[in-house]
């Protein structure tokens, strides 16, 4: 991945110089190079300080050759845009799903209002258009440019801004993070002009930023219950991970309705979750099964004497324990891996469904939802249906944000490494019972291969 990331990296310097030019807005605030530089290396010390492992996925001379040559090219005074796109794609190149640059809030806000959601061709690497809040363009569509800029400036700055620990994940990143690289160039704009081809036609379309308030970030409401198969099975989409109070009451709802009108089975959809709080998926499980289960094995941290300065002791030892905060500066400790350290034993539940219960994963299942699906597998919680999870089951987590001193912009580091419950070879993500690829000739076609294997195992269960 090195080599690749290097000539992205080299591809989105001399694509996006000049496109970001054309849309720079004379609101916009502009830094001095002296300041974007100290914003780079302030932020290359605290990856170094608060890091278990940041080279642990990436080739540690080749990243550092990046930031040498990022900081170096830094020579003329920058928008907040202009500085995320040069910083974004250092940090990127660590290769870990969890580290990202990110905006500050009226840009992210932007982002999260940004109407398209975009993935790679299988084919030939080619943007298609994942999903359309406004419903303008056809999903499946060819992305021809957004804004008069060709697709390629944003699929390469997508790729290089946003790491993965490995390539499917990575290619994944297009789907869930391009909203920000998209307004990196296009700037926050009340609508897009975008030009696609559709059944072998090239069209324009301009497409309203759209309103996400209580939404998920990949589109709708966080979670969502209905029935299929003429009632007969009941259908949670797990879109995000968010809201603890807010699905506790879902939760509660849902199983209710699913005790006053029983369905033979019952499928959760978390393909299109990116994670969150993985406290609400200890009391998802809860409602389908009383085996025992946990969502992390041990995890691997180490003592950090920034972390202990800004978090104070008692909020350094909730999050990493009495024996990192007595540790000596630097040391690496592996913590709780006894088997049976954070088991969590079911309570009874008199909603509790007991039928069949199918989980839906795709290469989009990230984070907290990752988790989610790994409890599942090591416990036998339900049938995992779809795709192999992006995010490998041993992965980086517990998140630190940093603050650049001048552009403040955030940039969230990864502080822990998380094992898998159960032993899993490294770098393999989570593999469902039943595997069902998810084929272009599917999604031009706006067929859902996987929730159709998983009505069909409901029905022959029935």
């Amino acid at each position: 991945m090195a080599s690749r990331r290097v000539f992205l990296q080299s591809i989105l310097c001399a694509a996006t110089a000049p496109i970001l030019g054309a849309v720079t807005s004379s609101r916009e605030a502009v830094f001095t190079p002296d300041d974007v530089r100290a914003d780079l290396d302030s932020m290359w010390t605290a990856m170094l300080d608060v890091g278990v492992y940041p080279f642990r996925t990436s080739n540690r001379t080749s990243v550092e050759r990046g930031y040498r040559q990022a900081r170096a090219a830094i020579v003329k005074p920058m928008t907040l845009r202009e500085a995320w796109v040069a910083i974004a794609p250092v940090f990127g190149a660590l290769n870990d799903g969890h580290v990202s640059l990110a905006f500050t809030q009226d840009l992210n806000d932007a982002a999260r209002r940004f109407p398209l959601w975009f993935a790679l061709s299988d084919a030939n690497d080619a943007l298609i258009l994942a999903g359309d809040r406004t419903g303008t363009i056809p999903p499946g569509s060819s992305i021809v440019s957004v804004e008069g800029v060709g697709f390629a400036a944003l699929r390469n700055l997508t790729l290089a801004a946003f790491g993965a620990q490995t390539a499917v994940l990575h290619r994944a990143r297009v789907t869930t993070s391009g909203a920000w690289p998209a307004i990196a160039l296009f700037g926050a704009l009340p609508q897009y002009t975008v030009r696609y081809i559709s059944d072998g036609k090239t069209a324009d379309a301009v497409v309203s930023s759209a309103d996400t308030t209580g939404t998920a970030v990949s589109g709708g409401p966080p979670y969502t219950y209905a029935t299929l198969a003429n009632g007969s099975v009941g259908y949670i989409e797990y879109r995000s991970c968010e809201d603890f109070d807010r699905f506790r009451t879902f939760l509660q709802t849902t199983f209710q309705t699913i005790e006053d009108h029983p369905v033979r089975a019952l499928v959760i959809d978390i393909r299109q979750n990116g994670g969150g709080d993985s406290a609400l998926n200890d009391l998802l499980w809860t409602y389908v099964s009383n085996k025992p289960f946990k969502q992390y094995g041990g995890t691997i941290e180490k003592s950090c004497a920034r972390l202990k300065s800004e978090y104070g002791k008692d909020r350094y030892v909730q999050v990493y324990g009495d024996e990192a905060w007595d540790a000596p500066e630097g040391t690496i400790l592996t913590l709780g891996m006894n088997p049976d350290d954070g088991l969590i034993i079911p309570q009874a539940q008199p909603l509790r469904y007991s039928g069949p219960v199918y989980l839906l994963i795709s290469t989009h299942t990230f984070s907290s939802a990752m988790s989610c699906a790994l409890a599942a597998k090591d416990y036998g919680l339900a049938t995992i249906v779809g795709e192999e999870t992006g995010e490998p089951v041993n992965s980086t987590g517990e998140i630190y944000e940093f603050i650049a001193p001048a552009t403040k912009l955030p940039l969230y580091l990864t502080t822990k490494y998380f094992l898998a419950p159960k032993p899993h070879p490294d770098g393999q993500g989570v593999i469902p019972d039943v595997i069902v690829p998810t084929q272009p000739q599917d999604r031009a076609a706006g067929r859902d291969a996987v929730l159709d294997k998983a009505l069909a195992l409901a029905a022959s269960a029935g």
